[in-house]
């Protein structure tokens, strides 16, 4: 169950503070602002990415052109991390796509990918508002997953400077 109902009703906030995966790919999600540790079990019938800022885990909004990791199952092929650059779109043969507000599809530059993780860059020229990703292999999208991109802010150092101030 979410919050008194449906799995599918659960609310995440906005801050994330942590997100751990276990032996048998269970996700723990530390939903600080919910008061709450989230479970997410592996599930066969619909494999999904959870993304959050990389700078400080604080939820699905991130900004234009930040690095973000993205946590699931069977992800990847393999574990592989980019060498060059520019960073590459295709890593362990997969690849990250973002369609932004304005529904234009661009790869996202790869940093790492394994089979439960993927860091990746918000592709540059994305339109803030909603956005869809999809992890890709091939032609076949391997695990959905949505972002907000929120121009003129940098979402994570913001909480990093509220933070600081709640505990002066």
């Amino acid at each position: 169950s979410g919050d008194g109902g449906p799995a599918t009703s659960a609310q995440l906030s906005n801050y994330v503070s942590g997100v751990a995966v276990d032996g048998a790919g269970n996700i723990y999600v530390e939903d600080t602002d919910n008061n709450v540790i989230r479970l997410l079990k592996p599930s066969a019938a619909a494999a999904t990415m959870a993304s959050v800022s990389a700078a400080s885990f604080t939820g699905q909004t991130v900004a234009p052109e930040s690095i973000v990791s993205g946590f699931g199952q069977e992800l990847a092929a393999r574990t592989e991390v980019a060498t060059v650059i520019p960073l590459p779109t295709t890593l362990g043969d997969a690849s990250v796509k973002v369609t932004d507000s304005a529904t234009t599809e661009r790869l996202a530059p790869l940093f790492f990918v394994s089979r439960g993780q993927i860091n990746y860059l918000v592709p540059a020229g994305t339109r803030p508002g909603p956005a869809t990703v999809r992890v890709v292999s091939g032609e076949r999208t391997v695990a959905p997953g949505s972002l907000q991109i929120e121009a003129g802010r940098r979402v994570g150092q913001e909480r990093l400077l509220e933070d600081a101030r709640v505990r002066a």
